[in-house]
């Protein structure tokens, strides 16, 4: 059996238009962009220190502690809009592809590096969980323990 080996992120998932647009709506909760910069590269850095992985969730909580005073329920509000349309992020040969791997006899399998869940759930809102047979996610950045 043939196996295709795929990432998410960047290679059929434009990962950097989504974070460009993650940003927006976190900046539009009501914080300027050189604090929420400042912040996120914080948390970046903290994130590394203590050897973690990125979680949507995780990422509100700290940000609802830094700015008390940010519009919360518009900030959920529009990150689950920006979930449901997810797809859009999808690069435009990703189904094409992924089709003609399934219609010359491949298995199509998602390989990604991240928390579990939050990549799940990015696959999941994204559509692409509808055209691979399986998702790995490896808490390993080289996916060689996955």
């Amino acid at each position: 059996m043939k196996i295709a080996l795929l990432d998410f992120d960047d290679v059929l998932f434009n990962t950097a238009a989504f974070s460009l647009e993650s940003r927006s709506v976190f900046i539009n909760s009501g914080v300027s962009e050189k604090e929420y910069d400042e912040f996120h590269q914080q948390m970046r850095e903290d994130l590394k220190k203590q050897n973690k992985v990125y979680h949507r969730e995780d990422h509100i909580a700290l940000f609802a502690r830094k700015f008390p005073e940010a519009d919360h329920v518009s900030l959920r509000k529009n990150l689950s809009a920006l979930n449901k349309n997810m797809s859009r992020f999808v690069y435009a040969d990703t189904h094409d592809f992924l089709k003609m791997l399934l219609q010359n006899g491949w298995r199509r399998v998602i390989l990604t590096f991240g928390n579990d869940d939050w990549q799940r759930q990015k696959i999941g809102f994204s559509g692409v969980v509808e055209l691979v047979d399986d998702v790995v996610v490896s808490a390993d950045p080289s996916k060689v323990e996955a």
